[in-house]
């Protein structure tokens, strides 16, 4: 059996909502509409902590649900690991198990704790919820783990109420001893910057609980198809963020970051309008037109939220750094001579230095607009002779034969489909059909082009010069195959059905209109009685519409460089393979691979090959982020992602006009 808590602690932590009480305590400092105090422990050397302020935004009632539920705790609080409840008595007593992976140097910690809830009237009339937990370690529930410090004191209480204003009102308690398994100034500096930290989530997680449940609710109920697609990307292959990028991309990751804030707050604001107006259609279509940039954001969101949070943990252990060698001295009890704490902080430092280089490229990468063709798209690869009569098809048979060694050794599945031999030796024409291989056209399409030959050909004794031209594009039946709209290229608007009169007619938001910004293509759809069975209707129109424009505008493009190829000479190139010199110089990227074995390279273009590809690719992704971040900067920061994108895309699409594809 639980032993309850005495009544009057509840009582004590629901007074202290109404009027504050900090005899003993010293004022520490103020964050997030928080202000905290702290009292000194002389027998453990550590504090005890109360907090007063606001949760704004959020019914007490809500906070007290996020308070408690460990599921979604473990969605909010990132040093969770393990969260469990161990035993359990009526609705509100319980027996807690939390493990707990702090950031070095505060070590991995794990707490067996009691927890009870109750709901009290404060003086004032309005309802509390009250949490109280303890640690009882005596139960013996869990054994302690190797490498895990057991708390053996924790105390935390919580009171939550009304502030009058639509949040909440709140106090806390907090105190936590490890039983000095870690020194008492690493605690004391982990709690300076950690209970403001906890406070900064708690202020979140309401509202993102409310506005992912609205969005959710919303999701399945008009076409979750639509709203919650993440765009289809192939593998991007960049290394590292460039210095020279840096503060556009912390100044665009700042503003989407703000966005995805005021959409959460938005959504939770509309959500409470609609409840209250009993689903009202102006507050359902405004939560609709949010939730869809709100689902299309989350994932981004979330990385931005782990990258933030990295770089604190990484300025506050160089704080830490700093403080034991003397140089600062922030931190209570620092004795600054410590060479072993130093040395294990800057190891932790480097390992999170590398935690950030990475994430940063993910969330570079997820900036940048999707590949307009699935990464297992079969391609077409064409190559035929250019200038230089005799040695130009010799050269064109020895690129055809690199190519089908490149294919074996990528282990790509491919297929002859051409192989046109000169009679007096060479090839006049010769086509590859590659597939079943991820990435096959984003590896290829840099080897479209004219490829240039310098060498003393083999009946001759001066060095002769001539081309051969490669043409990769993609199947058309396999570039729509796995086509997909992104749906931050879509701009939705719902409104009420026209036409003779009928029921739901007028009277309703059942009709939808899709708009797809980077084409201008629009339609209509209000065939059907409710929104959910427009909004698939329209989506399903809305892309064979765009697939359709697609394939006409990649049809004229293999058109137009069939053209321009066939005219090309030898001062017009890609490439250049040197004979004599043993070089190979690819000028799109002034590459140059020297000295080259040229009969290995034909015979076994594995390694090399791949290697000026993947260079042409940092390149091409390089380009593309500054593309994408400067003209982010450029339109400010009230354009989204999917703007700067969509811009560039109608570019592509030679200014296509806005064309209404009419009404169904």
């Amino acid at each position: 059996m639980l032993q309850p808590f005495p009544n009057q602690e509840f009582v004590d932590a629901c007074q202290q909502l109404e009027v504050e009480n900090t005899d003993g305590f010293e004022f520490f400092t103020e964050s997030h509409d928080v202000r905290i105090f702290r009292q000194y422990n002389s027998t453990s050397g550590l504090y005890k902590y109360k907090i007063y302020g606001f949760l704004h935004g959020a019914t007490p009632e809500l906070c007290a649900q996020v308070y408690r539920d460990l599921d979604y705790r473990r969605t909010w609080d990132s040093y969770v690991n393990e969260l469990k409840v161990l035993l359990q008595e009526g609705d509100d007593r319980e027996v807690v198990y939390w493990h707990v992976n702090f950031p070095w140097p505060m070590s991995h910690r794990d707490y067996v704790y009691q927890r009870q809830l109750k709901i009290l009237q404060t003086e004032s009339g309005n309802q509390a919820w009250v949490v109280l937990a303890k640690a009882c370690n005596e139960l013996n529930l869990i054994p302690e783990k190797s490498g895990v410090i057991r708390v053996i004191d924790y105390l935390q209480s919580c009171a939550l109420t009304s502030d009058g204003q639509g949040g909440t009102r709140a106090y806390m308690q907090y105190y936590d001893d490890p039983r000095g398994s870690i020194p008492t100034m690493l605690i004391n500096w982990g709690a300076k910057t950690g209970v403001p930290g906890f406070l900064s989530m708690m202020q979140k997680a309401p509202t993102m609980l409310k506005a992912a449940t609205a969005a959710a609710a919303l999701g399945a109920q008009c076409g979750r198809l639509l709203l919650s697609r993440i765009p289809l990307r192939c593998h991007r292959c960049l290394h590292s963020l460039p210095d020279s990028l840096r503060p556009k991309f912390d100044a665009r990751i700042g503003r989407l970051s703000a966005e995805f804030d005021a959409l959460t707050a938005r959504i939770a604001q509309a959500a409470n309008a609609a409840a209250a107006s009993d689903g009202a259609a102006p507050a359902a279509a405004k939560i609709e037109s949010d939730s869809a940039k709100w689902h299309q954001l989350k994932p981004l969101a979330d990385k931005i939220d782990d990258l933030l949070l990295l770089r604190q943990l990484a300025a506050e252990t160089r704080q830490l750094i700093s403080s034991l060698n003397g140089v600062d001295g922030d931190l209570e009890d620092g004795d600054g001579e410590d060479g072993e704490l130093v040395d294990m902080a800057k190891q932790e430092n480097c390992d999170r230095d590398r935690a950030i280089a990475g994430l940063e490229v993910e969330i570079a990468e997820m900036l940048l607009p999707p590949r307009s063709l699935p990464s297992d798209c079969s391609v077409l690869l064409e190559v035929k002779p250019g200038v230089g009569g005799l040695e130009a098809m010799l050269f064109a048979a020895e690129l055809f034969h690199m190519y089908t060694a490149y294919a074996q050794y990528k282990g790509w599945h491919f297929d002859i489909v051409e192989e046109a031999r000169a009679d007096i030796g060479g090839l006049r024409s010769g086509a590859l059909e590659i597939s079943n291989g991820v990435g096959v056209f984003d590896e290829l399409k840099y080897e479209t082009g004219t490829h240039r030959v310098q060498r003393v050909p083999q009946t001759g004794d001066v060095i002769h010069t001539s081309t051969a031209t490669v043409f990769v594009m993609p199947k058309p039946e396999d570039a729509a195959a796995d086509f997909e709209l992104n749906s931050a290229d879509i701009e939705i608007q719902v409104h009420k059905s026209s036409g003779p009169g009928g029921q739901g007619v007028n009277k309703h938001m059942s009709a939808v209109r899709l708009l797809h910004k980077p084409t201008g293509i629009r339609v209509d759809c209000q065939v059907e009685r409710t929104q959910h069975q427009n909004m698939v209707i329209a989506n399903r129109m809305l892309r064979e519409r765009v697939l359709r424009l697609r394939l006409e505008a990649l049809a004229d493009e293999e058109r137009a460089a069939r053209a321009v190829q066939s005219q090309r000479d030898r001062s017009d190139r890609i490439r250049t393979y040197n004979y004599q010199q043993g070089r190979i110089t690819d000028h799109r990227g002034r590459l140059t691979l020297s000295p080259v074995d040229m009969r290995v390279f034909i015979d076994q273009p594995g390694q090399q090959l791949g290697g000026i590809i993947q260079a042409l690719k940092d390149r091409e992704e390089l380009a593309l982020l500054e593309q994408t971040l400067t003209a982010d900067s450029a339109s400010g920061a009230g354009d989204s992602a999917g703007d700067a994108q969509a811009k560039q895309q109608r570019s592509k699409l030679n200014n296509t006009p806005v064309r209404d594809e009419g009404v169904v």
